[in-house]
């Protein structure tokens, strides 16, 4: 019934000479607003295409795009507990590694850790930044094992990624493993090092009790600070 009725409205107003381009927003009111916010977003002026986003979502226009458009809206705006629940939608149309991984991003922005975590757990994937992402997760859930499983894991793949370097070393050092870890940072690859390796260190040193080595450190960070 209610594509006769669309039907018939079509061959109404084409009959009384309506422009076949102002039939289609006649019939879709949600599609000028729509083009408009595509525009707005493609110039990157964000607030300004959520309105006429809003405005299609209303008219139940292009749902899917809609919806996806306002996520990225949201989150480009850093507006991110607006951006969160169509996030939450575009993942369960299109759970790819990126959208899971800009979902699970959110939780952990919101302090829902034990949320990203799961959201993993449903969307397995080999992604070097999801199973880092989830790496450190599972290290500030204290799920050390795991977490380590998955450092070993980044770092077998051999990509040198320094993050998880500096990362699985400082989980080894929360853990009293200090050696280890001083043993993970002096292997950095060459070119990699950084200021939160070197604060890593300076940490480890100082809880296994060599005060004055992580004191050089320290003040080798000083140095560079100024």
């Amino acid at each position: 019934m209610k594509f006769l009725a669309y039907a018939g409205l079509i061959f109404l107003l084409l009959s009384m000479g309506v422009a076949t381009s102002r039939v289609y927003h006649v019939i879709n009111p949600g599609a000028a607003p729509y083009k408009r916010a595509k525009e707005l977003v493609a110039q990157e002026r964000y607030r300004e295409a959520i309105p006429d986003l809003k405005n299609a979502e209303a008219y139940d226009f292009k749902r899917h795009h809609v919806i996806e458009l306002l996520a990225r809206s949201y989150m480009k705006l850093e507006l991110f507990t607006d951006a969160l629940p169509y996030m939450e939608e575009v993942v369960k149309r299109i759970p790819e590694v990126g959208n899971v991984r800009a979902l699970a991003g959110l939780y952990d922005q919101r302090g829902e850790v034990k949320r990203a975590i799961e959201l993993y757990d449903r969307y397995p994937s080999s992604d070097v930044e999801v199973e880092l992402h989830l790496a450190n997760l599972l290290m500030r859930e204290k799920n050390y094992a795991r977490s380590e499983e998955l450092y070993r894991s980044i770092l077998q793949k051999g990509n040198g990624n320094a993050e998880a370097r500096v990362r699985f070393a400082e989980m080894l050092s929360w853990q009293g493993r200090y050696d280890e870890a001083l043993s993970m940072l002096e292997n950095m690859p060459r070119g990699t090092w950084s200021r939160h390796a070197a604060i890593v260190k300076a940490r480890t040193l100082s809880w296994s009790g060599r005060f004055a080595d992580a004191a050089s450190v320290y003040k080798g960070l000083l140095a560079e600070a100024q």
